[in-house]
Formats: structure tokens, sequence, C-alpha cells
């Protein structure tokens, strides 16, 4: 088991976890992270202009990749200049792990400037929020992060780290996240029971989401609608659930 500062521990699960890039807009307390991000040539590092920006490409390479993304914000301000970005994300469910530095844990009273509770910041847009405490929960807490951020129902987690965790050193362990097949069969005769229902209704109607998409299901579903000719209307979705321009297509 090596032992590494948090910093480096930091990036190493990042390639555990097959990250590519890094989205962000860093500052001061990310000194630590953006230091060691020059000896990992494999990681590159995409730099917007503001938070809102950056949230939103991230948002759009989680989408486009099935790979969450790794998005890196400033302390409170820069996470509060995400939220509407961020809002987006966690409506569509989308799979972000977001890092955001913190001011060394000791001398918070001293009102530090741009100091904040940024995990209750965070909360109410984050399946999962948390402060690391010490060197040897930073790759713990990001292979937590990048699980649940995959979990149905996908959506962004926070972690921060203090700049003092991140100097700390100690015997840490490297390994990927595991994830788990949520995909189930339902049950054949409630199958047929639906199937019934639909080839008797006289109008049917189908109201799809984002769900379709995530699965690759659209060719089922369009091949459902026309089997049974039913209209289909696409519930509030970031993705396309069902051809925009197929006949059937109801809004």
């Amino acid at each position: 088991m090596p032992r590494l500062a948090a910093r480096y521990a930091m990036l190493e699960q990042l390639l555990a976890e097959g990250t590519r890039y890094i989205f962000g807009n860093p500052g001061t307390t990310e000194q630590a992270f953006m230091d060691a991000l020059q000896d990992y040539p494999q990681l590159e590092y995409i730099l917007a202009l503001h938070e809102g920006a950056a949230t939103g490409i991230a948002d759009g390479y989680a989408r486009a990749s099935g790979h969450p993304a790794f998005l890196q914000l400033h302390i409170t301000p820069g996470l509060g200049n995400a939220m509407g970005m961020l809002y987006n994300s966690y409506r569509t469910h989308t799979p972000l792990v977001v890092y955001a530095g913190q001011h060394p844990q000791k001398g918070g009273s001293q009102e530090p400037i741009l100091a904040g509770d940024v995990v209750r910041l965070a909360q109410p847009l984050t399946k999962w929020a948390v402060e690391a405490q010490d060197a040897h929960e930073v790759p713990v807490l990001l292979r937590r992060a990048f699980k649940l951020a995959m979990e149905p129902p996908r959506g962004p987690v926070f972690v921060s780290v203090p700049a003092n965790v991140m100097d700390e050193e100690a015997d840490i362990e490297i390994s990927p996240s595991t994830t788990i097949d949520t995909r189930g069969h339902p049950d054949p005769a409630a199958v047929d029971q639906i199937a019934k229902l639909l080839l008797d209704a006289r109008s049917p109607v189908i109201i799809c989401g984002d769900g379709v998409a995530e699965s690759g299901g659209q060719a089922e579903l369009i091949q459902l609608a026309e089997t049974i000719g039913a209209r289909v209307h696409a519930a509030f979705s970031a993705e396309l659930p069902f051809p925009s321009r197929h006949p059937l297509y109801a809004g």
C-alpha cells in the first residue's frame, strides 16, 4: 500500500475511475490539486471562465459519454456561481462528481475570506455531500462519490477537501469504485396483462422520459407505439426518448 499525499491520492483515484477530463475554474484553495495535476499529463484540464459554464460543459460531457464528469469549483463563491447549472444537472439526473476546496480546518473561527459551509450549500442539489477529514478518507470518499453518481437515479455528488488535508500523507489504497447492475425483468404475467390493456385501448397514449434514452430503448419504444398506434408524449426530459419528427410524436 503506497504512502501518498492526499493531492496525489485524489488524482490516482480519478485515473482508477477512468477519468480523462477535469472541468473547472480553480482558485487558491485548490492550489495543491492544480500543482499535483502537472504530474498527470493523462488528465486534461478544461478551463472555463465561469463556474456556470464549467458545470454546463461537464454536464454535456457526462450525458454524451455516459461516464461521470469530474467538476472542480473554487470554495464557497465558486460553488455558489455554479448552482444554477447544478440545478439543471440535478433535475436531469446527470452524473457529476463535484470537488471544491476548503480553507484549512484550523482557523475557521477567524472567518477567512471566501469561507463557508460548502457541504450545506451543496446538499439541496446533490445526492450526497461530504467533506474529507483526513488524507486516508479522500480516495474512499471519491470511490463512493463515483458509485453514487451512477446509481439510479443518477445525479451530482459533492466532495470538499480542506487545504491542510490535501497536504497530509497516509498509506492509501487506490482501487476503482464498484458498480451494481440494477436492471431487472418484470413479471411475465404482469407484462401480458399490460399488453392486453394496450391492445384493447381505443386511444392509447405513451408518456416517456429520460429512462428510455438512458437504457437505449428508443427503438423498442418506436416499435411499441407503431404496433398499437399510440400517441407519444415526452415528459420533462433532457434526452430524446422519441424522435420528434415521427408522425406519432405529440410533443
